[in-house]
């Protein structure tokens, strides 16, 4: 009797350690945020595959059939946007805390996935209700359009492999790869018509169809890009070949966006240049190749940075590293930022045009070229200055190509034995040749007799020209002054220069000849003929 009392309590006390070590040892499956997340992920795989251990860390389903879905489209999230969970970084501290928000939670890709986490519940690590309530949407979103039916049914089909991948994989890839060359060729036939249809035929000239076609292949390959990124992750490759492929399609997408970018505007310079060629002012011929290429740059640093944050680059760190670099930088190029400064100054103020005359610093020529640092201006000689344009913004700059009118002022010498009748019709008749000349400003010619010199009589000429360019000018000036000369010439007077000379009033042996008079007749005939001819040499020309 006493035996047998104590083999039964021997039995319960068996029994009991047993049940209490397997609820003891079930009680600590789940004890970490690394337990958790290895059960989930371990019993998923192909060679370790239990959807039923994989749904372990699932909680708050009575189901288990709804827990093991959960738990599948969880692994499937993470597959199709290509996160690879690194085992390694998961805590294994059961008393682990997260250092953001102070609460037992462990976030898997807090940037990329934060509506997926594992939280501590008693004593066991889950995930977490917010990730159990949001799945569905995020699944949704990774496998749109119903291609979750395709994720259900192609694994069904075909589960023979070949180097890695099974035939249902290739075949899908085969089939993603023949839709998009169709959907290619589709979508660009459609805006191609599209711009078409928007394109002025006013302008047809203007622009090369070439840019169309461009800009209709740039936008076909941003969509088949978008396409892709979409259906990819319903293949089920390798996370590692996943993320590779969705890491690749994603900055393929950011190179035909630049592209795409970039051909805008080049589309919106074309335009652009028609409307400015309709403005007086050349500058804003000079600021559009300047402008685009602005918007160029910014357009391909934004690209840049935008691959650099696909790639998982610390875009802050890098920031901050490269705003010290830029510090150290612009100190050494302090002269090339007061040039930009200055070009931008230079566009704004507008002091001088393309092909306009400039004299500044002690350089002069005509502006050819305004540019990011430089302004080149082509001498006389035909060199080309180059002027910093931080210097030429801060120089007094004449310019003479904005001049109204092309003020001209002489004296000249004439000589002492000229008669006083002969000077008074030397300057009427430089007056009326003024008065003729369409090129001389209206009411602006003084022709006076104003000085007696050492060695000359002087007659001042003082006008201005209305004329446009300094070619004009020059023109203008010469057809002046040989009218000055055949004018004098017909007049028999001489012209002075420096010189000394010795009058003897009385030679020996012989008299001092008399002076001439005047044939005014005749003089009155020859001015009449001259003025004449120069009216049909003016009206000819």
């Amino acid at each position: 009797m006493k035996s047998s009392r104590f083999l039964f309590w021997l039995l319960f006390f068996c029994l009991s350690n047993t049940a209490f070590s397997q609820q003891n040892q079930d009680s600590n499956t789940l004890k970490s945020p690394y337990d958790a997340v290895f059960t989930h992920l371990h019993h998923l795989q192909a060679d370790h595959y239990n959807p039923e251990k994989a749904a372990t860390p699932i909680y708050g389903f009575e189901d288990n059939t709804q827990a093991i879905a959960t738990a599948i489209k969880i692994k499937q999230v993470l597959d199709g946007k290509g996160l690879f969970v690194r085992m390694k970084t998961i805590p294994t501290d059961s008393m682990y805390i997260d250092s953001m928000s102070m609460r037992a939670v462990y976030y898997l890709f807090p940037k990329k996935l934060p509506e997926v986490y594992v939280e501590k519940q008693g004593l066991q690590w889950y995930y977490s209700q917010e990730t159990i309530d949001a799945i569905d949407d995020l699944h949704s979103q990774i496998f749109p359009y119903g291609s979750h039916l395709l994720v259900n049914l192609f694994p069904k089909l075909g589960q023979q492999r070949f180097l890695g991948l099974a035939i249902w994989q290739y075949l899908g890839m085969a089939i993603l790869l023949f839709l998009s060359l169709i959907f290619f060729k589709i979508f660009e036939w459609i805006f191609r018509l599209f711009i078409r249809f928007f394109y002025s035929s006013k302008y047809k000239e203007l622009v090369d169809k070439t840019l169309f076609k461009r800009i209709a292949r740039a936008l076909s390959l941003l969509v088949i890009s978008y396409f892709l990124f979409q259906f990819v992750p319903a293949l089920l490759l390798p996370i590692k070949l996943s993320a590779f492929l969705l890491m690749a399609i994603r900055i393929s997408s950011i190179v035909f966006g630049v592209i795409l970018a970039l051909r805008i505007i080049d589309l919106f310079m074309l335009y652009s240049r028609r409307l400015v060629d309709r403005t007086s002012s050349t500058m804003d011929n000079q600021l559009l190749p300047v402008l685009e290429r602005m918007l160029k740059i910014i357009i391909i640093i934004a690209g840049i940075i935008q691959m650099l944050r696909v790639l998982d680059v610390n875009i802050t760190a890098l920031i901050a590293g490269v705003s010290i670099g830029g510090l150290a930088i612009a100190l050494a190029a302090q002269d090339t930022v007061k040039n930009l400064i200055g070009s931008a100054m230079i566009f704004i103020d507008r002091p001088f045009q393309i092909g306009d005359y400039i004299k500044a610093g002690g350089v002069a020529g005509v502006v050819e070229e305004v540019g990011f640092r430089t302004t080149r201006l082509r001498g006389t000689d035909t060199s080309i200055f180059a002027v910093p344009n931080g210097k030429l913004a801060d120089m007094v700059i004449n310019n003479l190509g904005m001049r109204a009118y092309r003020q001209f002022k002489i004296d000249i010498g004439i000589a002492y034995n000229t008669p006083p009748d002969r000077i008074e019709l030397f300057v009427e008749g430089i007056r009326k040749i003024l008065s003729m000349k369409t090129t001389i400003k209206e009411d602006s010619a003084e022709v006076h007799f104003t000085e007696l010199r050492e060695s000359s009589l002087n007659i001042m000429i003082a006008t201005y020209f209305e004329v446009d360019n300094w070619n004009a000018e020059l023109t203008a000036k010469q057809h002046f002054l040989l009218s000055v000369l055949r004018l004098a010439a017909l007049l028999n007077i001489q012209f002075a220069f420096p010189s000394s000379s010795l009058y003897i009033e009385h030679f020996p042996g012989k008299e001092q000849p008399l002076n001439k008079t005047l044939d005014e007749e005749a003089l009155s005939k020859a001015l009449d003929q001259f003025f004449n001819d120069l009216d049909q040499e003016l009206t000819s020309a």
